[in-house]
């Protein structure tokens, strides 16, 4: 083929967690949970919210829909931080129907026999939460885009979009989307 342009939107991978003491615990990432490639997490969860969007609190959802006792933390003012003022509320509504705990302004910094030791943004306070079963976070995701720069080594016009470019909103997405399709 000798396409004039080619269009690159592989998406994106789970950001990597971090935490301290991991090893030693169940810990999987959101995207695993709803591929349902976690393999079993135990009765009570503690969801690590660092990515503010829908990523933290539908997955909650789906655990607690699903038997799982389930926290969620986040060093937010509120879950969802990220979600329109339309969209936020029902979300909120579902997760408190189901019994999910939410702590704010509680930074996770380390896991320990089964709890997980958390920092508050405002004092830098520790504080202990748990014990949990199993643990996963919600970091967003890390472009993936395995076919760039192959591509322009042999001079084919490349346009990175979406999360491969880099990992947001829906929004962008279909902004961005729309730009290239109208140019």
């Amino acid at each position: 083929l000798q396409p004039s342009r080619v269009f690159i939107a592989t998406g994106a991978t789970a950001r990597p967690h971090g935490l301290e003491g991991a090893e030693e615990h169940i810990i999987v990432s959101a995207w695993d949970v709803l591929l349902n490639q976690a393999g079993p997490l135990g009765k009570t969860i503690l969801l690590i919210d660092e990515e503010y969007g829908h990523q933290g609190p539908t997955t909650a959802a789906f655990l607690a829909e699903r038997g799982h006792e389930v926290d969620l933390i986040t060093s937010q003012e509120i879950i969802g931080n990220y979600l329109g003022s339309t969209t936020r509320p029902p979300l909120l509504t579902r997760l408190f129907k189901l019994g999910v705990q939410m702590f704010h302004h509680l930074q996770a910094k380390r896991l320990e026999n089964g709890y997980c030791i958390a920092a508050n943004l405002w004092t830098s306070e520790l504080h202990q939460v748990g014990p949990y079963d199993g643990f996963v976070y919600a970091f967003g995701g890390i472009s993936y885009d395995p076919l760039s720069v192959e591509l322009k080594v042999r001079g084919i016009n490349v346009e990175v979009i979406g999360d491969a470019f880099s990992p947001r909103s829906l929004q962008h997405a279909i902004l961005e989307g729309h730009q290239f399709a109208r140019t």
